[in-house]
């Protein structure tokens, strides 16, 4: 028995997971805004499962979002932030998920607010959203095209988009231009709210140099996967 207890608390010490909330708040030393609990099917749209139905009334994952909206209301209620990147420290924790909804119930609230797939290198956006990816932001970025000419409509109410784009093959360059600066600034100016989707943190510094352009960034953090 004791020889069990030994490797069960062996195995409890390296394994470096976050599992709680409070865990996440020591590690970072700041407050987490929101916690979105693992889907079920019925909080998955039909037709496109990377989206809540939110119109369908008050599933966990639903009121989830609308209390991360809340909170992200009222974490300076002088000067709310408007402008934000979404990103995480690697890939496969929910960013891109997380990006969508977030645009999407603050759009339920009235607002109106563009979602950018800045993820220039595996955009996942467009897929959630079933819109094309043609043109984008590396067309406004690298002076191609202008942001009014690029921007679709979606099939969601008070949501535009703003996709990747081509692929390019200096990211972190157009994303630390001048010219991204002044597109955030114009957003700034048309929209209530700007959702800017970013690669993770770790691998690349996409996100970090977009963070320094807005009002920060939310980093999204997967429990018992995220190190």
């Amino acid at each position: 028995p004791a020889f069990g207890v030994g490797i069960a608390f062996l195995l409890h010490t390296l394994d470096r997971r976050v599992k709680s909330k409070e865990q996440v708040e020591a590690i970072a030393g700041k407050p987490v805004v929101g916690t979105i609990p693992f889907r079920r099917e019925e909080d998955k749209e039909r037709g496109a499962q990377h989206i809540v139905p939110f119109k369908a009334g008050h599933s966990p994952a639903a009121e989830a979002f609308r209390r991360l909206r809340t909170n992200l209301q009222f974490l300076n209620v002088d000067n709310p932030p408007r402008v934000f990147v979404l990103t995480s420290s690697v890939a496969v924790e929910g960013k891109s998920e997380t990006a969508v909804n977030l645009a999407l119930v603050l759009a339920e609230a009235g607002s109106r607010v563009l979602l950018v797939e800045a993820d220039l290198r595996r955009p996942r956006v467009v897929e959630y959203m079933s819109m094309p990816d043609g043109v984008g932001l590396t067309n406004v970025l690298s002076g191609q095209a202008a942001f009014g000419d690029v921007v679709p409509e979606t099939r969601q109410e008070g949501v535009d988009l703003l996709a990747c784009g081509p692929p390019s093959s200096n990211p972190s360059e157009l994303l630390a231009s001048d010219t991204a600066q002044r597109l955030v600034k114009e957003l700034r100016a048309k929209y209530d709210y700007v959702i800017i989707d970013s690669p993770p943190l770790l691998p690349v510094t996409d996100g970090a140099l977009l963070a320094r352009i807005t009002d920060g960034a939310l980093l999204v953090v997967r429990t018992n996967r995220t190190t």
